[in-house]
């Protein structure tokens, strides 16, 4: 599933919407700009615990592939996500660290 950017002007601030157009509720920092989350040491550090949480929930909840990313460690994963912002800034971490997901687990 990826994510439109953007929040909901309908809901509240932690509030996505999905392609299928319903809400996502995200916690965190996931809702800030990738160039906050890189802002500082300790919003860097806040946003990798983030980045392992999102990505472990999300193979969790996969059905096809609860494996996506087990051919890196966690330093590859934040390394990807970190090309993806360092392309858009001003996109959401969950954003991002979808946009790698999706990638990695389609082999990308």
């Amino acid at each position: 599933m990826s994510l439109i950017a953007g929040v909901c002007l309908t809901c509240y601030p932690g509030c996505l919407a999905s392609a299928e157009g319903a809400p996502t509720y995200i916690i965190g920092i996931g809702l800030k700009s990738c160039s906050y989350w890189q802002s500082s040491p300790a919003t860097s550090g806040e946003g990798r615990a983030w980045i392992f949480g999102n990505w472990t929930g999300l193979n969790i909840h996969n059905t096809q592939n609860r494996m996506v990313g087990s051919r890196t460690d966690g330093d590859g994963i934040i390394a990807e996500v970190k090309k993806v912002c360092e392309g858009q800034p001003s996109m959401s971490l969950s954003e991002a660290v979808l946009k790698v997901y999706n990638a990695t687990a389609e082999g990308k």
